[in-house]
């Protein structure tokens, strides 16, 4: 699916982290596979949160920050969208929790969207789509997982990846701003990064709750999150290329058009292969994994908010992909952005 829409931009990105240093040396019985591990990941340190931290936690001190940043006052935002596979409980949505933490007017439109790894584009086109129908002015956007809940502690290869951050965007009415859109699924895979039980097709039971242990030492249960590394692999170095050279031409550009290429930080490895085979410059693709590890759907936003570049006047063509199977992407004209360096859960 292709859209673009017009008369939006991003405008401001503020991202809050797990209050939890990780040494993923830890994670590791012998120096030699845990410096092999961070050779392909690209990660030797992230953040996870403490037990009592949830996603919403996070997103709510984000929104505070951005909010100070921005000079904004709560009765100018006309939605919250809350983009999250961890939210605080099956039902409600945490998008109501969050309005209410906030303090934000009763009027205001609230959705969660359960989406990982490309959920901050998912995030992005229903936030652009809000405002080009007319019906809001300014949008927060919160993006993000407290991943490390979901992880078996003795799931090695996961437990060393994932970190928890979660960004709050502002997405606002601007006169000749545009967001262009591309979407790819293939749901035929979407065992293939899973959490098994605990919902309605697979409920939590006696069987659930039996630990597995692989031929490589990673543990877990149904319950925990799984992935298949190579399936996953496989499908970012085939389906990213392709969608974003669809999406570049769809716009009529060339990869010269773009200034930086925004992609999911899954790994290092994957967006090291993407690059080499899109033939991207190194420096058209930032890269910010090390003390913050793979952070879904918030890895977007959490490039502008860590990396050092003004991005003022730039053009940008973010893309994600991942759970679902999914791959996403979008291309717009940052003409300027409110950010501050990632923090630390503080409360």
């Amino acid at each position: 699916m292709y859209a673009k829409l017009k008369n939006v931009a991003i405008s401001g990105i503020v991202v809050c982290t797990g209050n939890k240093p990780i040494d993923v040396y830890n994670f590791f019985s012998t120096d030699v596979e845990a410096k092999k591990t961070i050779s392909i990941t690209g990660i030797s340190s992230l953040k996870h949160v403490k037990d009592d931290i949830t996603a919403s936690d996070l997103g709510v001190r984000a929104s505070e920050v951005l909010l100070d940043c921005q000079n904004l006052s709560k009765e100018e935002l006309d939605a919250v969208i809350f983009v999250s596979q961890t939210p605080d409980y099956k039902i409600p949505m945490t998008s109501f929790i969050i309005q209410n933490k906030l303090g934000l007017s009763k009027h205001t439109y609230c959705l969660d969207i359960p989406v990982g790894c490309s959920g901050y584009i998912y995030g992005l086109y229903t936030s652009s789509l809000l405002i080009n129908t007319g019906s809001c002015r300014k949008v927060l956007l919160i993006s993000g997982d407290t991943i490390s809940k979901l992880i078996n502690k003795k799931y090695k290869s996961l437990i060393s990846l994932f970190g928890d951050a979660v960004a709050a965007t502002l997405i606002e009415y601007r006169k000749d701003g545009f967001i262009s859109f591309m979407f790819e699924s293939d749901g035929s895979k979407f065992d293939k990064i899973i959490v098994p039980a605990g919902g309605f097709r697979y409920p939590t039971c006696d069987k659930s709750k039996v630990v597995y242990t692989d031929e490589f030492g990673n543990s877990r249960t149904d319950e925990d999150l799984f992935m298949d590394g190579m399936d996953i692999l496989q499908f970012a170095i085939s389906s990213v290329p392709r969608l974003i050279s669809k999406h570049l031409l769809k716009e009529q550009k060339a990869i010269q058009d773009i200034n930086y290429f925004l992609l999911h930080q899954a790994n290092k490895f994957i967006i090291e292969l993407i690059c080499k085979k899109m033939k991207l410059k190194k420096e058209q693709v930032p890269i910010v994994l090390d003390g913050y590890g793979n952070t879904g759907s918030a890895s977007i936003p959490l490039v502008v908010s860590a990396s050092d570049i003004d991005f003022t006047d730039k053009t940008v063509l973010m893309c994600g992909f991942g759970v679902g199977l999914s791959v996403a992407s979008a291309i717009t004209k940052i003409d300027s952005i409110v950010t501050i360096n990632p923090f630390a859960y503080d409360r």
